[in-house]
């Protein structure tokens, strides 16, 4: 993820809490010293709960400084899709 990646998702998340009302603190220490992790988190996703290689949900991950904690924000939600790659293309042996 790059600098200004970081500074799309830290604007995003701002915006969304900003309009809550309430100020960005840790839910864990209560801390307000959050920063962006610099790499994209990737959530498997299926129907039963073996480990597979499969669907991913994409996040973003904010730190706590403080304690460790770290929250993951979905990036469709925050309206970031785009930083997303394109899905691939199906081969003829998929379709």
């Amino acid at each position: 993820m790059t600098p200004a990646e970081q500074q799309q998702i830290a604007d995003a998340l701002q915006s969304k809490i900003a309009a809550t009302g309430k100020r960005p603190a840790c839910p864990m220490c209560g801390g307000g010293d959050l920063g962006v992790e610099a790499h994209f988190a990737y959530i498997g996703v299926g129907a039963t709960p073996e480990v597979v290689i499969g669907p991913a949900f994409p996040a973003a991950m904010v730190g706590c400084k403080t304690c460790g904690n770290i929250q993951i924000h979905s990036l469709i939600t925050l309206g970031l899709g785009h930083m997303l790659p394109p899905p691939p293309a199906e081969t003829p042996s998929q379709a």
